[in-house]
């Protein structure tokens, strides 16, 4: 099922060059076309937040909430990003964090990420009934000498607009739902 024309349509408002704060509109029509405003669930954007203690860059989220416990997390960066393997990794640590601060007050087995870079999207979870369960997908650790890719930018394989992000999308924010209707159902 496509996105609904007014959702495409703030995406085709983005300019040429955007920044982080360009995508705010329309992820957060996207977003509440999937989280309608009239259920249990509760959207907050987070303030940007500087990536690391040494940059100017910045990391802006989408924190979701059911019944005020985290079950989903979108963070977005602007597109230029994924040219750079310091701005990836910085993305990478930045939502294994919040997937760790947040996994404890989860109701729900998996709690669900994704980083945007722009419309492309890099998908992640962890289980949060296995305390020794790792991210997914795994980290690549940091080489201590030498240059390496610890967030490849393959990762972030599929555009939120194209027919399989948005299905891929979909599907996770549907597995949400149906974790959600299962506490209210308990």
């Amino acid at each position: 099922m496509p996105w609904p024309e007014k959702v495409i349509r703030q995406f085709q408002t983005i300019p040429p060059n955007p920044i982080e704060s360009d995508f705010h509109g329309a992820y957060n029509k996207l977003l509440c076309t999937l989280f309608s405003p009239d259920t249990d669930f509760t959207v907050v954007l987070g303030y940007p937040k500087p990536a690391s203690s040494k940059s100017s860059d910045f990391i802006v989220t989408f924190e979701f909430f059911f019944e005020n416990k985290p079950v989903f997390i979108l963070e977005l960066k602007k597109p230029a990003d994924l040219c750079f393997i310091s701005s990836r990794r910085a993305a990478d640590v930045h939502i294994r964090e919040r997937l760790g601060d947040l996994a404890d007050e989860c109701p729900i087995p998996t709690l669900h990420a994704v980083s945007a870079m722009g419309t492309r999207l890099c998908f992640y979870h962890l289980d949060t009934i296995d305390v020794a369960a790792d991210i997914i997908p795994l980290g690549i650790p940091r080489h201590p000498t030498r240059v390496n890719d610890t967030a490849p930018m393959e990762r972030w394989d599929c555009d939120v607009l194209d027919a399989e992000g948005e299905a891929r999308l979909r599907a996770v924010v549907d597995s949400i739902k149906t974790a959600c209707e299962n506490i209210a159902n308990a």
